[in-house]
């Protein structure tokens, strides 16, 4: 005799296949959760595969290669501290620390004519990287990881030029690229060589190479670059200027 009975039942036929839906979706979030933790698992599995093969872990524990490790942060940190581990940098000069680092700085991908050479010390640097870069990626991408990048392979020359003196309109005249983008890679280098530095400091202070590193970056943070990173932290004031004073 409910007037509503015909209501009742389409809310009790809709509720029942809420239920039902709401089953569906828990079992599509329990199998994605399940998948999802496998993953993390086997990411962590590998990098500790990987860690093993280079001597930073030891049956499961942390040697002392990784207070190197863990105190820098670049996508290629395991390639920089097997260099300074290999001690395939001691001999390096100053300016030629600033190039090596800035090989791992530029990130852009696109073509560009670049006239610059490399000297024969720092072609046989390269045939090293190459090594160890090959064995560092070959390792990450048999356990399934894509975290290390390697150095650019196109991009030499502009930083070393920087460091012995050479301008930006120089520079650009040697190498396709514009200013900005020479700017920001130099940038990048600043900070590469100094957590390298830093880390050598806390970890390593009886290694030389930090006071070599020390200098690479005096070297590089000059004028323009030196500005940009100036001006990133303080932004430029103008005082008691006021409408009729500016242009």
């Amino acid at each position: 005799t409910c007037k509503v009975r015909k209501e009742h039942r389409d809310n009790l036929r809709r509720v029942d296949n809420l239920e039902k839906e709401r089953g569906l979706l828990e079992g599509v979030l329990e199998r994605e959760t399940d998948a999802e933790e496998a993953r993390i698992r086997g990411v962590i599995r590998g990098i500790r595969e990987v860690l093993n093969r280079f001597g930073y872990l030891y049956r499961g524990y942390p040697t002392e290669k990784a207070d190197m490790l863990a105190s820098v942060f670049d996508n290629d940190a395991l390639i920089l501290c097997e260099l300074v581990d290999r001690g395939v940098l001691d001999d390096l000069a100053p300016e030629d620390l600033a190039e090596v680092f800035s090989w791992f700085s530029f990130d852009r991908d696109f073509r560009y004519a670049n006239h610059y050479t490399l000297s024969r010390e720092l072609i046989q640097l390269r045939r090293r990287l190459d090594d160890i870069e090959r064995a560092v990626l070959g390792e990450e991408r048999d356990n399934g990881l894509y975290i290390s990048e390697g150095h650019n392979p196109s991009f030499y020359g502009p930083a070393k030029a920087w460091t012995q003196g050479q301008t930006m309109v120089e520079i650009c005249e040697q190498i396709e690229l514009s200013e900005g983008d020479l700017v920001l890679t130099f940038n990048k280098t600043i900070d590469l060589l100094r957590q390298v530095r830093e880390m050598l400091t806390d970890v390593l202070p009886e290694n030389d190479l930090r006071f070599k590193l020390r200098e690479a970056e005096r070297l590089i943070r000059r004028d323009i670059v030196e500005q940009s990173l100036t001006l990133g932290f303080a932004p430029l004031q103008i005082e008691d200027a006021t409408p009729d004073d500016l242009p």
